[in-house]
């Protein structure tokens, strides 16, 4: 609704950019706090899922900014018809798997301090990433995330009557909407899961 009033209503500059970056990052912190909730065997209080969605949600608006910036990179790159371009488009898309954790990570670990929670939420999803299991569920999340933004460009292909705006948003904003819930709870989950499977482990 905020989105569509920032670009359809209003017509805000860059509106459904804007809108992006930071509704659906709060969108997904969210989630991210509910879900983990749910998944405790300790009862969580609403107040507590709260506070943590309040005190994380501007860490995940940084992460997926920079994450949603390489990701682009790497499908821009990637259909270049320049050979270094492509492989700089797939070394962005490596990346993009190993940090595909790093926003549940700034949102549910405990351990960090304003100063370190974006940081250590990308070095925490390489570690649990460059582990062989996880590894393949990264790939098969970060596969979902592209069909998500393939779906995107063929919405924006097949809208090209409408005006630049109004395409652009239609094309981009619905879609990452609908699928934003789903994918953070099973995002999230599959970091837990990786998570207590490294610390079993003791290489964390």
């Amino acid at each position: 609704m905020l989105q569509a009033l920032l670009v359809l209503v209003w017509h805000v500059p860059h509106g459904t950019e804007l809108g992006s970056s930071i509704v659906l990052p709060l969108l997904v912190t969210l989630a991210y706090a509910f879900v983990w909730a749910d998944a405790q065997e300790a009862e969580q209080s609403e107040h507590s899922v709260w506070e943590r969605f309040l005190e994380r949600a501007w860490a995940v608006i940084v992460i997926d900014f920079i994450s949603g910036e390489i990701t682009s990179a790497g499908w821009v790159y990637s259909l270049s018809s320049e050979t270094l371009q492509i492989i700089g488009g797939f070394l962005a898309f490596g990346l993009s798997v190993l940090i595909i954790f790093a926003d549940a990570s700034a949102t549910i670990d405990d351990d960090v301090t304003v100063w370190t929670v974006v940081p250590r939420g990308f070095m925490r999803s390489m570690a649990v990433t460059l582990n062989g299991r996880t590894l393949i569920r990264a790939l098969a999340l970060f596969a979902l995330e592209l069909l998500i933004l393939a779906g995107t460009s063929a919405i924006y292909d097949a809208l090209h009557r409408l005006p630049e705006t109004a395409r652009f948003f239609w094309a981009a904003v619905p879609l990452s909407t609908v699928t934003a819930v789903p994918l953070a709870a099973l995002l999230v989950l599959v970091y837990g899961d990786a998570k207590l499977a490294l610390a079993n482990s003791d290489t964390l």
